[in-house]
């Protein structure tokens, strides 16, 4: 998370620059937790591996669904260099063909989440425990 200053001052139109809208309980009860709903995470976490581990220069999206917490416990004892993840109420895990993935140093980036009743892309939350080692997205 970062206080940016900036000049000149947005002005906010709601057709190019909107506020970000944060979602609901109701509607991450109704939706996101349901599944029915394409969620983003957007970050700058790592691109690479190994010896030479990259940064993107521009931020990155990595394609999540909510899935329950027996599958997040079981993912995270897999994929976790953490001796102990506390019990969660779920978890946001990495779908899509594309292979985006969340990556370590994508934490504290938004979850935004597309509500198509609506047709509004809402913030549910920020990433964290990032456990993934690479972001493979565009």
């Amino acid at each position: 998370m970062a206080i940016l200053k900036v000049s000149p001052k947005f002005k906010f139109d709601d057709a190019t620059v909107k506020r970000v809208q944060l979602g609901s309980r109701k509607e991450f009860d109704d939706y996101v937790e349901k599944g029915h709903i394409k969620c983003v995470l957007v970050g700058k976490g790592r691109v690479s591996t190994g010896e030479n581990v990259k940064y993107p220069k521009f931020l990155q999206k990595g394609y999540q669904l909510f899935d329950n917490t027996k599958t997040c416990e079981s993912y995270f004892k897999k994929e976790s260099d953490l001796p102990n993840i506390p019990s969660a109420d779920g978890c946001f895990l990495t779908v899509g063909s594309d292979g985006s993935t969340g990556c370590k140093g994508d934490s504290g980036g938004p979850l935004f989440c597309f509500l198509p009743k609506k047709n509004i892309w809402k913030q549910f939350g920020i990433g964290e425990q990032i456990l993934s080692n690479i972001n493979r997205s565009n």
